[in-house]
């Protein structure tokens, strides 16, 4: 499935997984958008994504950084919706 943008909180992953993530998306020249509280997107065919979480400034300090500001996005087409909480604790 062709992907045609990432969107990413900005939260510092030290992972080897995230790093072989990034470069891949640089490879294929993938848009990487900084997920904020507020903003809109529409996919097409009536589906539209509000992002939820993470505000402005990212979390510090917290438990788990990494998982507190992960990406919510409630995902709407006509009357139905879903949130996505990602690792949200």
């Amino acid at each position: 499935m062709p992907v045609r943008m990432i969107l990413d909180s900005g939260q510092f992953c030290p992972t080897s997984t995230c790093e072989r993530f990034a470069a891949t998306a640089k490879k294929r020249n993938v848009p990487t958008i900084q997920a904020r509280a507020g903003q809109m997107f529409n996919l097409g065919a009536g589906v539209h994504a509000e992002v939820l979480h993470p505000d402005q400034p990212l979390l510090v300090g917290t438990e788990n950084d990494l998982n507190n500001s992960s990406i919510v996005i409630r995902l709407t087409h006509g009357r139905v919706s879903f949130l996505f909480t990602g690792d949200l604790q």
